[in-house]
Protein backbone atom coordinates (compact mmCIF):
# COMPACT_ATOMS: atom_id res chain seq x y z
CA UNK A 1 0.00 0.00 0.00
CA UNK A 2 1.10 3.15 -1.02
CA UNK A 3 -0.09 6.79 0.53
CA UNK A 4 0.52 10.55 -0.88
CA UNK A 5 -1.16 13.07 1.40
CA UNK A 6 -0.74 16.92 1.00
CA UNK A 7 -2.19 19.07 3.58
CA UNK A 8 -2.51 23.03 4.76
CA UNK A 9 -3.65 24.36 8.31
CA UNK A 10 -3.76 27.37 10.22
CA UNK A 11 -3.29 27.60 13.90
CA UNK A 12 -4.38 30.32 15.79
CA UNK A 13 -2.10 30.87 18.75
CA UNK A 14 -2.54 33.60 20.74
CA UNK A 15 -1.38 36.61 18.87
CA UNK A 16 1.00 34.42 16.83
CA UNK A 17 -0.90 32.79 13.87
CA UNK A 18 0.51 29.92 12.51
CA UNK A 19 0.31 28.17 9.08
CA UNK A 20 1.79 25.27 7.77
CA UNK A 21 2.20 22.92 4.78
CA UNK A 22 3.21 19.59 4.48
CA UNK A 23 3.58 16.86 1.95
CA UNK A 24 4.44 12.85 1.88
CA UNK A 25 4.51 9.32 0.52
CA UNK A 26 4.52 6.25 2.38
CA UNK A 27 4.83 2.49 1.47
CA UNK A 28 3.73 -0.43 3.86
CA UNK A 29 4.22 -4.02 2.85
CA UNK A 30 3.42 -7.30 4.87
CA UNK A 31 1.11 -9.91 3.85
CA UNK A 32 -2.27 -11.50 5.46
CA UNK A 33 -3.23 -15.98 6.08
CA UNK A 34 -6.49 -16.63 5.74
CA UNK A 35 -7.45 -18.27 9.57
CA UNK A 36 -10.62 -20.07 10.03
CA UNK A 37 -12.99 -17.27 8.23
CA UNK A 38 -10.55 -14.28 9.25
CA UNK A 39 -7.42 -13.00 8.64
CA UNK A 40 -3.82 -12.82 9.89
CA UNK A 41 -1.83 -9.85 9.34
CA UNK A 42 2.14 -9.79 9.10
CA UNK A 43 3.70 -6.67 9.32
CA UNK A 44 6.39 -6.37 6.62
CA UNK A 45 7.15 -2.72 7.40
CA UNK A 46 6.76 0.83 5.97
CA UNK A 47 9.12 3.51 4.23
CA UNK A 48 8.85 7.16 4.20
CA UNK A 49 9.41 7.66 0.44
CA UNK A 50 9.12 11.52 0.60
CA UNK A 51 8.33 14.13 3.39
CA UNK A 52 8.16 17.68 3.40
CA UNK A 53 6.91 20.35 6.01
CA UNK A 54 6.81 24.08 6.07
CA UNK A 55 5.21 26.18 8.53
CA UNK A 56 5.49 30.19 8.39
CA UNK A 57 5.04 32.28 11.97
CA UNK A 58 4.99 36.05 11.31
CA UNK A 59 6.29 36.15 8.09
CA UNK A 60 8.99 33.52 7.99
CA UNK A 61 8.61 30.47 6.77
CA UNK A 62 10.49 27.37 8.33
CA UNK A 63 11.22 24.16 7.43
CA UNK A 64 10.54 21.70 9.64
CA UNK A 65 10.49 18.57 7.83
CA UNK A 66 13.20 17.25 10.53
CA UNK A 67 11.00 17.75 13.75
CA UNK A 68 8.85 14.91 13.00
CA UNK A 69 8.40 12.17 10.72
CA UNK A 70 4.66 10.72 9.57
CA UNK A 71 4.72 6.64 10.38
CA UNK A 72 2.40 4.68 9.06
CA UNK A 73 0.52 2.44 11.73
CA UNK A 74 -1.11 -1.04 9.65
CA UNK A 75 -3.58 -2.68 12.71
CA UNK A 76 -5.61 -4.93 11.29
CA UNK A 77 -7.87 -6.62 8.92
CA UNK A 78 -10.90 -7.42 9.38
CA UNK A 79 -13.40 -9.91 7.32
CA UNK A 80 -16.71 -8.32 7.02
CA UNK A 81 -19.83 -9.88 5.07
CA UNK A 82 -18.10 -10.00 1.06
CA UNK A 83 -15.48 -7.52 2.11
CA UNK A 84 -12.20 -7.43 3.78
CA UNK A 85 -11.54 -3.91 5.68
CA UNK A 86 -8.11 -2.31 6.06
CA UNK A 87 -7.19 -0.03 9.79
CA UNK A 88 -4.25 1.76 9.33
CA UNK A 89 -3.50 5.55 10.16
CA UNK A 90 -0.65 7.95 9.92
CA UNK A 91 0.79 9.13 13.15
CA UNK A 92 -0.82 12.63 14.13
CA UNK A 93 1.62 15.63 13.82
CA UNK A 94 1.41 17.35 17.84
CA UNK A 95 0.85 20.74 17.65
CA UNK A 96 -0.58 21.99 21.04
CA UNK A 97 1.06 23.85 23.61
CA UNK A 98 3.79 21.50 24.90
CA UNK A 99 2.18 18.84 22.82
CA UNK A 100 -0.71 18.69 25.49
CA UNK A 101 -3.48 19.86 23.79
CA UNK A 102 -5.32 17.05 21.20
CA UNK A 103 -7.52 19.85 19.79
CA UNK A 104 -4.80 21.35 17.73
CA UNK A 105 -2.82 17.93 16.78
CA UNK A 106 -2.45 17.64 12.82
CA UNK A 107 -4.24 14.89 12.26
CA UNK A 108 -2.76 12.50 9.43
CA UNK A 109 -4.98 10.45 7.14
CA UNK A 110 -6.63 7.16 8.67
CA UNK A 111 -9.40 4.30 7.58
CA UNK A 112 -12.42 4.65 8.40
CA UNK A 113 -12.36 1.29 9.84
CA UNK A 114 -10.06 2.57 12.60
CA UNK A 115 -12.76 4.47 14.00
CA UNK A 116 -13.85 1.27 15.32
CA UNK A 117 -11.13 1.15 18.11
CA UNK A 118 -10.40 4.86 18.32
CA UNK A 119 -13.81 6.04 18.33
CA UNK A 120 -13.20 9.36 19.87
CA UNK A 121 -11.43 11.11 17.49
CA UNK A 122 -14.31 11.24 15.08
CA UNK A 123 -11.64 11.74 12.11
CA UNK A 124 -14.67 10.37 10.15
CA UNK A 125 -16.52 13.01 10.14
CA UNK A 126 -13.89 15.26 8.60
CA UNK A 127 -14.34 13.67 4.97
CA UNK A 128 -16.21 15.72 2.84
CA UNK A 129 -15.02 14.18 -0.81
CA UNK A 130 -14.65 10.28 -1.61
CA UNK A 131 -14.49 7.38 1.35
CA UNK A 132 -11.81 6.87 3.60
CA UNK A 133 -13.18 2.87 3.19
CA UNK A 134 -10.59 1.02 2.79
CA UNK A 135 -11.76 -2.18 1.56
CA UNK A 136 -11.79 -5.65 -1.30
CA UNK A 137 -14.22 -7.76 -2.31
CA UNK A 138 -12.88 -11.19 -0.66
CA UNK A 139 -13.66 -13.36 -3.77
CA UNK A 140 -11.36 -10.88 -5.89
CA UNK A 141 -8.58 -12.52 -4.02
CA UNK A 142 -9.04 -15.93 -4.74
CA UNK A 143 -10.19 -15.39 -8.62
CA UNK A 144 -7.26 -12.38 -9.70
CA UNK A 145 -3.43 -13.00 -9.13
CA UNK A 146 -2.81 -9.16 -8.95
CA UNK A 147 -5.71 -6.43 -7.51
CA UNK A 148 -5.00 -2.53 -7.54
CA UNK A 149 -7.30 -0.34 -5.93
CA UNK A 150 -6.79 3.23 -5.99
CA UNK A 151 -9.18 5.21 -2.61
CA UNK A 152 -9.06 9.17 -2.71
CA UNK A 153 -10.99 11.31 -0.21
CA UNK A 154 -10.41 14.73 0.76
CA UNK A 155 -10.78 15.59 4.72
CA UNK A 156 -11.33 19.00 6.79
CA UNK A 157 -11.40 20.01 10.15
CA UNK A 158 -12.43 23.80 11.38
CA UNK A 159 -12.32 24.21 15.17
CA UNK A 160 -12.10 27.97 16.87
CA UNK A 161 -8.50 27.46 16.89
CA UNK A 162 -7.92 25.16 13.96
CA UNK A 163 -8.35 25.03 10.47
CA UNK A 164 -6.77 21.95 8.76
CA UNK A 165 -7.21 20.10 5.12
CA UNK A 166 -5.43 17.16 3.38
CA UNK A 167 -6.17 14.90 0.32
CA UNK A 168 -5.24 11.12 0.07
CA UNK A 169 -4.51 9.20 -2.21
CA UNK A 170 -3.95 5.56 -1.46
CA UNK A 171 -2.99 2.84 -4.26
CA UNK A 172 -3.72 -0.55 -2.81
CA UNK A 173 -1.98 -3.24 -4.30
CA UNK A 174 -2.93 -7.40 -3.66
CA UNK A 175 -0.91 -9.78 -5.33
CA UNK A 176 -1.80 -13.70 -4.45
CA UNK A 177 0.55 -16.33 -3.65
CA UNK A 178 0.77 -19.21 -5.78
CA UNK A 179 0.65 -22.38 -4.05
CA UNK A 180 3.65 -24.72 -4.38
Amino acid sequence: MQASVQGDYQLVNGNKPVSGHYQFQIFWQGSIERDNGDYILYQGGSELLSWQWKEMIEGQVRDMSSEFRPELEFNYVVRKEEKIHVDFKIRSLPKGSANSNPDTDILFPQSAEHEVIAPAVKYNRGVCWGSNEIAVIEDLIYKQSKIRKSINWDWNLKSPVLNHSHSIAVELKITRKQKK
